[in-house]
């Protein structure tokens, strides 16, 4: 369980702090204050720099450099993730837990590139980036544990070219694993149907699946099962296809991308929250698709799971019916080692506002804005 995080240099984020966490915890705040960027940055840390995550990140905000001749997929743009959106040598990120056993920390440097510092690694480079002689750069990922590759050899353009990241992906499968589980970014776009359907299938015909089913069910009672419809091969992007659902009392499934945005939203937290166990979860605007009328008992469910598997949830919102929502699984009396809090997070702050369950739970009954 992380108890408080330390995050630098990160995107709006120079030098930010949180503390007094618990198990689920609701980032708030106005536009742009970085509350995506701290879920960000748990990501980068939890999944000891490997690249894919990177290039997650990097790429549902679009952060990539034009196409060129010689690159037409583009490349990733690094500068977006630095502080100041510049990288220049010992532009440096860290992000680090405290009063978490063990500790993690994970530092993103920039550091001219050399063969020499990494012989092995360059070996293994695209030909074309050993052809050219202008000066380079490089990323250095250093941490505890050991990230799964240890440099980022960037373009002439500070980018990340798909082939690099390919040849870094690579390395990064069959580096050693620390942890057993993965943690599982929800972005406001959800999941896409090729990763619900990967999901799914870690989850399906076990005792997770059924988690989902009852997910669902503060959605839809009548709901009684969930099978796969298509082949993924189907379906592309973010369309919602692939899945059907049984009801009680209706011969014939239905297509879950008929049933509404809660119900696939509802669907993605769920299966991603079973593949969460013993790590964290983390789900950008949490509210997305709900009526304000299911909120608690999407609370209630996301709790109670949470603390089944040792799940570590931080989600953001800017809802005010969210925040209210969030009482019902507060207790009034506890005003220290909350289990639940709200962490407010204000432009030029270096520290977020901790909230316990006692003042969230003061905070509904005298309907006081929070967010």
């Amino acid at each position: 369980m992380i108890h408080s995080v330390i995050i630098s240099g990160y995107r709006a984020l120079a030098n930010f702090k949180m503390a007094g966490l618990g198990q689920v915890n609701l980032l708030v705040g106005k536009n742009n204050t970085g509350k995506s960027s701290v879920l960000e940055a748990l990501y980068l840390l939890k999944t000891g720099g490997d690249p894919s995550a990177l290039w997650r990140v990097m790429t549902r905000r679009g952060e990539q450099l034009p196409p060129e001749v010689r690159v037409p997929q583009g490349e990733l743009d690094l500068c977006h993730v630095f502080h100041g959106h510049e990288i220049k040598p010992d532009s440096t990120i860290s992000i680090a837990t405290s009063n978490q056993s063990p500790e993690q920390a994970i530092q993103f440097k920039a550091i001219p590139a050399r063969r020499e510092d990494n012989p092995t690694l360059f070996a293994q480079m695209p030909a074309e980036f050993e052809r050219t002689t202008s000066a380079r750069l490089a990323i250095s990922i250093t941490g505890s544990p050991n990230p799964l590759v240890p440099l980022v050899p960037l373009s002439p353009r500070y980018g990340l070219r798909p082939e690099m990241f390919q040849t870094l992906n690579n390395m990064a499968v069959n580096a050693p694993r620390i942890d057993a589980t993965s943690p599982q970014l929800v972005t406001t776009e959800s999941w896409s149907m090729p990763e619900l359907m990967q999901g799914w299938n870690t989850i399906s015909l076990t005792p997770y699946d059924k988690r989902v089913v009852s997910a669902l069910k503060h959605l839809d009672p009548t709901i009684n099962a969930i099978a796969v419809s298509l082949l993924p091969q189907f379906y592309g992007g973010y369309q919602r296809g692939g899945f059907k659902i049984g009801k009680d009392g209706k011969e014939q499934p239905e297509l879950i991308g008929s049933m509404g945005e809660g119900t696939w939203r509802m669907f993605a937290i769920a299966v991603a929250l079973s593949r969460a166990k013993d790590n964290l979860l983390l789900i950008d605007e949490i509210d997305t698709g709900f009526h304000h009328t299911v909120m608690a008992e999407m609370w209630r469910f996301l709790f109670a799971t949470a603390k089944d598997l040792n799940v570590q949830v931080f989600a953001t919102t800017h809802s005010h019916d969210c925040v209210h929502a969030l009482s019902v699984i507060c207790r009034a009396d506890v005003m220290s080692g909350s289990e639940v809090t709200i962490q407010r997070i204000e432009t030029g702050k270096s520290k977020a506002v901790a909230y316990t369950e006692a003042e969230i739970k003061a905070i509904a009954e005298n309907n006081i804005e929070a967010v």
